[in-house]
């Protein structure tokens, strides 16, 4: 099965010419002619059904391209699980030391002892 494409449905009305250049015809209702015409052209166009590409056939992969899909995947895992442990880590340790630089308060509470309890 083939898809065609009828030339006529797929190019504009108007030549680029006419459409590229309306201060040099000096006409201003035929360019606003021009430019309904487009945009009636481009509603028509997104009206239409896009034709589905006929699928291929499917070529099997080796042991050999399937091993190197694989370590491919694997090798990509890695990395993005690299990556996002090294932010983690980033992110933790930024925010154990906010902590830490945090000013601290020092109190003394005097110690209370009952005279009672010395003699």
């Amino acid at each position: 099965m083939s898809f065609r494409i009828q030339e006529d449905s797929v190019s504009p009305p108007q030549s680029r010419s006419t459409l590229a250049a309306p201060a040099q015809n000096g006409n201003p209702s035929e360019t606003a002619e021009a430019t309904e015409n487009v945009a009636t052209w481009l509603q028509d166009v997104a009206r239409r059904p896009w034709p589905k590409a006929p699928a291929g056939p499917e070529i099997p992969l080796t042991p050999s391209a399937k091993a190197r899909v694989l370590r491919s995947e694997l090798r990509h895992t890695a990395i993005l699980t690299a990556l996002t442990l090294a932010f983690l880590q980033y992110y933790f340790i930024d925010v154990n030391l906010r902590i830490v630089s945090l000013h601290s308060v020092t109190t003394f509470a005097p110690a209370i002892t009952s005279h009672k309890a010395a003699s």
